[in-house]
């Protein structure tokens, strides 16, 4: 029997009783919460929840097609075979946002929190599409490759690999990720209001609309190649040119 279920789940530490920082994207026959049973039935200091489930069964793609094709986009967070970092507990989120761009089905919704997370999906898929698809043929001509892989897009931009969410503002919520560009410089060259994050090295710019975006990533799409040795000082960094 073919496997057309695809599901997330969540991982607990039971010596602590908090989540922990990676979850498990898989595939299953027909019922997904009996998947998560066999996970279970070993012992081990973890127990894993079902988070989210989607079926394939009436679609053109298989299940395991497009699991190998998440896990494949998802390679940079791979942990080990089917467990991917989830420290910021979105990846039910975002593994739903291309699942039913490719025709997956949301399962479960007798059970309350899995109907409210569909629901929310749904909800930002079309609020990413109404925002996103206007900007594809622009992007396209600058070079740059994006995927609705997220909540966040993802998008390979000139600084590196970014995650744009999308707010219900319609605003754009930019993220980079141990960023060699100190959000300082951002906010010089660029002229939007970069901050730093908390932690692994993190530069964020909020309220950025999407003709801002497109301009930055136009200013920016050289700058990695251009980038300096790792000896050389932000002084050097700042004398990065700007294509504008």
């Amino acid at each position: 029997m073919s496997k057309n279920i695809i599901y997330v789940a969540k991982c607990i530490d039971l010596a602590t009783g908090k989540l922990t920082e990676s979850s498990k994207i898989g595939i299953a026959q027909s019922d997904a919460d009996k998947r998560i049973r066999s996970l279970n039935s070993t012992k081990q200091p973890f127990k894993v929840e079902l988070e989210a489930a989607w079926s394939f069964e009436k679609s053109s793609l298989s299940a395991e097609v497009v699991e190998a094709a998440i896990h494949a986009l998802l390679e940079p967070d791979r942990i080990n075979g089917e467990w991917f970092r989830d420290s910021e507990q979105e990846l039910a989120d975002r593994v739903g946002k291309a699942v039913l761009k490719l025709g997956g089905t949301p399962i479960g919704d007798d059970n309350p929190e899995l109907k409210e997370m569909n629901r929310r999906q749904k909800a930002s898929k079309k609020l990413m599409e109404s925002v996103m698809e206007p900007l594809r043929e622009r992007l396209l001509q600058i070079g740059i490759n994006w995927d609705y892989l997220t909540s966040s897009i993802g998008i390979d931009s000139g600084i590196g690999r970014l995650r744009v969410r999308i707010t219900q503002n319609r605003g754009l919520y930019i993220r980079r990720r141990y960023s060699k560009f100190s959000a300082e410089l951002l906010k010089l060259k660029t002229g939007l209001d970069w901050r730093d994050g908390e932690r692994d090295g993190r530069v964020m710019c909020r309220g950025v609309d999407p003709d801002q975006l497109v301009t930055f990533l136009e200013t920016t799409k050289d700058w990695l190649k251009n980038l300096p040795s790792p000896e050389n000082s932000l002084h050097d960094l700042q004398k990065l040119k700007l294509d504008t």
